[in-house]
């Protein structure tokens, strides 16, 4: 359950060295506070997880959260979040059990900045402090060893830096982190165990506004925290659920991600096809045929058909056959007023438009049972929530091997594939 309060988070039982490192980085803050811990010469230096631009989605730029603690842990360093696209994290997420926000009064960091001022961060280097386990994104390679960049951080040319800025897709390494910590003699792996929600815990409690937004979706759907239900994702904006080079947004220039997925023709088409299967899939996790069935996807179009589009009176033949199709299944999803907004494609919204995010990953974790489509969105609300009852109703159609699927997709994540 991701909404913990501090003292249940405390109690948890996680693996020495993680609880070790939250007690040594509390006491820390609280021996050097405020600015001082990136000035008193006798504190300890800074690791810096920073977002300047594009970084990624949520799991990109969160689930990252145990190979974050285990390079803190390893340099002896005290470890902070910074974003600054699209806003701070702090107005989304907010520190619970361990305090990774930056200081108020330390030069260059102001919360107001909407840009990253390079000539204010004189005193911070930026280094890639990781290598790929295995081909990266694009296809490249890590650029070192791990244990050569921690030997560098720790003794080498980048020791005497007070501040280092970390940038990485944490979750595209759990691998070599994995097989580190078993090297160490750990049984905990973290990533699909309890202690990844608990360490997520740890960090991250919502923000006012997102508990706002929270509670009035519960409200309007009728759920009570911790209510047991099932949660759906469909990510049909995503490029890889198509084949690869198809068009997937309004042209080539202007991709769904960036714009939003036309609702109209063979897209909606694609997307209804998607949301249905997932539907369908959803009902073999079901309790009983009158459990929710909580709806959520990257088109707020998609959400508002599957629910309340189906209701109107003036329906094509084929809306009546998907009305049909999940006639018994007891769908909900919030109000969505509002397109859901993708949080590192689509910069420039007011804050308020990227709550819609938050929720719909908090509420994801909360559920019962899990399915889930292609990208990494609700594999991530998985890891939080640490249930076993997950299942997936499509994979991607290009990016990874047969074995990395089998691999990462498969074993790594507990599910099984949905077969209709």
């Amino acid at each position: 359950m991701i909404m913990k309060d501090e003292e249940e988070i405390l109690d948890d039982t996680m693996p020495r060295w993680v609880s070790d490192y939250i007690a040594f980085h509390n006491e820390i803050r609280s021996r050097f506070p405020g600015a001082q811990l990136f000035t008193d010469p006798e504190a300890p230096k800074i690791l810096m997880r920073i977002c300047l631009g594009l970084c990624g989605g949520l799991n990109d730029r969160l689930g990252q959260l145990p190979f974050d603690l285990y390079l803190a842990n390893q340099t002896r360093r005290i470890l902070f979040i910074y974003w600054v696209k699209p806003w701070q994290l702090e107005y989304f997420l907010q520190p619970n059990g361990l305090n990774w926000t930056v200081p108020l009064g330390v030069k260059g960091f102001k919360p107001s900045l909407s840009k990253f001022r390079r000539a204010n961060f004189d005193h911070v280097k930026t280094i890639p402090l990781f290598p790929f386990s295995g081909p990266g994104e694009e296809g490249e390679a890590g650029e070192e060893n791990l244990d050569d960049a921690i030997h560098r951080v720790l003794q080498g040319k980048e020791s005497h830096h007070r501040v280092l800025a970390l940038r990485t897709v944490g979750h595209l390494i759990e691998d070599d982190l994995e097989a580190r910590l078993k090297s160490l003699g750990e049984t905990d792996m973290i990533h699909q165990t309890k202690t990844f929600g608990r360490i997520f815990s740890t960090f991250i409690k919502p923000s006012p506004g997102v508990v706002a937004e929270l509670d009035a979706a519960r409200a309007q759907m009728g759920l009570k925290h911790g209510e047991s239900y099932t949660a759906v994702h469909c990510r049909v904006r995503h490029p890889r659920g198509r084949k690869k080079g198809a068009n997937v947004g309004i042209n080539p220039d202007y991709k769904a991600d960036k714009v939003g997925l036309p609702f109209v023709g063979e897209d909606k088409d694609y997307a209804i096809s998607v949301a249905t299967t997932a539907l369908q899939c959803a009902t073999h996790l079901s309790k009983n045929a009158n459990e929710p069935i909580y709806f959520f996807s990257d088109s707020s179009d998609l959400v508002r058909y599957m629910t309340t589009g189906l209701t109107s009176q003036l329906l094509t033949q084929s809306d009546i056959a998907t009305k049909n199709s999940i006639a018994n299944i007891n769908v909900v999803a919030r109000n969505m007023t509002l397109e859901n907004v993708h949080i590192d494609k689509q910069k420039g919204k007011h804050v308020h438009e990227y709550y819609g995010s938050f929720v719909d990953l908090i509420l994801a974790a909360e559920a019962r049972c899990l399915t889930y489509g292609v990208g990494n969105y609700a594999v991530f609300a998985a890891k939080i929530s640490g249930t076993d009852c997950v299942q997936r109703h499509r994979r991607e159609m290009w990016g990874y091997t047969v074995e990395q699927k089998n691999t990462s997709e498969v074993v790594r994540t507990r599910e099984k594939m949905c077969t209709l």
